[in-house]
């Protein structure tokens, strides 16, 4: 399992000109899952996504809280395309990707996870064509892979 975080002042997916998903302050996340992945990694990102000490105290400059500790908000999209292989030729392969059902099932893990926290979650259209638009801070970005 792979995700990128990106720290955002706002975020919003767009479906067929339809807003699914907007947050404010906190993380953007894109969640790629491969075939090989289990619920134990889902566990693994949710409790990174929800800990990760990466936002400036409002209090205290030199400290570091979590998305938690802000009280910010998560915003998931499915990404199968960052387990993408380029490495041969120039058609990218995803054969490493899960496939629907089992991508399906974990990111619906990780979501819960995630709202089980109490936060602002909100998600993407799985599966579907999907604008983002994102203002970032920083740049701030990492990638977790487990």
């Amino acid at each position: 399992m792979k995700a990128i975080l990106q720290r955002v002042t706002k975020a919003k997916v767009t479906v067929n000109q339809e807003v699914v998903g907007s947050i404010g302050e906190g993380w953007y996340v894109l969640l790629g899952i491969k075939d090989s992945d289990t619920s134990s990694e889902c566990a693994y990102m949710a409790n990174k996504i929800l800990n990760l000490k990466a936002f400036e105290d409002s209090a205290d400059q030199k400290k570091r809280i979590s998305v938690t500790e802000m009280k910010g908000s998560i915003l998931l999209v499915s990404n199968f395309t960052l387990y993408a292989n380029c490495s041969k030729g120039l058609k990218p392969s995803f054969s490493q990707s899960a496939n629907r059902e089992h991508a399906v099932k974990l990111y619906s893990h990780v979501l819960d996870s995630l709202k089980k926290s109490g936060l602002n979650i909100q998600q993407g259209a799985f599966g579907e064509f999907m604008k983002i638009e994102t203002e970032s801070i920083g740049p701030f970005t990492l990638i977790l892979e487990h």
